[in-house]
């Protein structure tokens, strides 16, 4: 649950990246924000988790938003 708010937080606060790793465990998120139009922004969002230990574990979701006002 404390990834998800710092998640969170890092979004409201414009980050574009961030990593944590403990022990064998690593998550992370990536976001690559795109301006098309003058009221449109695109971004793709990446997170991962990543496990050395218990790799049936590892997950990776990539999804493309689109924001804007009309």
């Amino acid at each position: 649950m404390f990834f998800c708010n710092l998640l969170v937080r890092h979004l409201l606060e414009g980050k574009t990246r961030y990593e944590t790793v403990q022990g064998s465990q690593t998550r992370s998120y990536f976001i690559w924000p795109i301006r098309l139009e003058e009221r449109v922004v695109e971004a793709k969002l990446r997170y991962a988790y990543w496990d050395l230990v218990r790799q049936e574990k590892n997950f990776s979701l990539t999804m493309m938003l689109r924001l804007g006002r009309h």
